[in-house]
């Protein structure tokens, strides 16, 4: 039966870099590891800071969205009852939706253009906040 038994290995010492194929110092390797560190957290850091910024963007566009939302349905709604000022609010619904997108920050009209305007926002119903951001949007 001990003739079964076979005798257990030899003991195998794996080596994965061969002795002297590294050539640099340990202080070397020190030093490119915390270069490798630093570079590492400054990548997430300009992640992080890159998240943070999107988020922002992200909360500005749906205040934005939300904001509009309101004028959009009263502007149409007022269109569809004021037919004389009909194109007059579709102008507006126009400035309000490149609001949203952000493809203008305010518009400068004429002088007339813009006491009409102010009149026709006068006999409209809306929060001072409202008219607020509607006369931050047009200039005159």
């Amino acid at each position: 039966m001990d003739e079964e038994i076979r005798p257990p290995d030899e003991p195998v010492r794996e080596c994965i870099l061969p002795p002297n194929s590294y050539h640099h110092s340990t202080y070397e390797s020190e030093e490119y590891q915390l270069k490798w560190a630093l570079e590492e957290s400054e990548t997430d850091y300009e992640l992080q800071h890159a998240i943070v910024l999107s988020r922002q963007v992200q909360e500005e566009r749906e205040m934005r969205s939300n904001q509009v939302a309101s004028f959009k349905s009263k502007f149409t709604q007022f269109m569809q009852i004021d037919k004389p000022n009909k194109e007059f609010y579709a102008d507006m619904i126009r400035y309000v939706e490149k609001y949203e997108t952000e493809d203008l920050t305010s518009v400068s009209v004429g002088e007339e253009y813009y006491f009409r305007f102010r009149r026709t926002l006068d006999n409209m119903r809306m929060t001072p906040s409202e008219k607020s951001i509607l006369l931050e949007i047009i200039i005159q």
